[in-house]
């Protein structure tokens, strides 16, 4: 996965295999993701569930609607300041159809 970042952002650029391998496994995904550049400074707990739960809420529901193309876009961002809504409410196949991994 290659990272950027901008402002109080991270956006996660996967690439195919990331799509592929971070649906069945996005906590190895996740730690992948933060190896290739620095975690963001100055989050507090509350932002770093926050910040997980929308990467697992873009993982858990990548799917790939046609050849290079995924339904969750080329990048997953991921903001500290949304809310730490729960990984029950981030992962819920019933959740995501109403905040599509954006919730706030």
């Amino acid at each position: 996965m290659r990272r950027g970042r901008l402002g109080g952002r991270a956006f996660g650029y996967p690439t195919e295999d990331g799509f592929l391998n971070a649906r069945t496994d996005f906590v190895g995904a996740w730690e992948q993701a933060w190896s290739l550049a620095p975690y963001p400074n100055g989050v507090s707990n509350t932002e770093r569930r926050s910040l997980y739960e929308r990467f697992a809420c873009h993982a858990v529901f990548a799917d790939k609607d046609a050849p290079g193309h995924w339904n969750t876009g080329p990048s997953w961002g991921l903001e500290s300041w949304r809310s730490d809504v729960s990984m029950d409410y981030a992962t819920s196949p019933l959740y995501v159809l109403k905040h599509r991994c954006n919730w706030d």
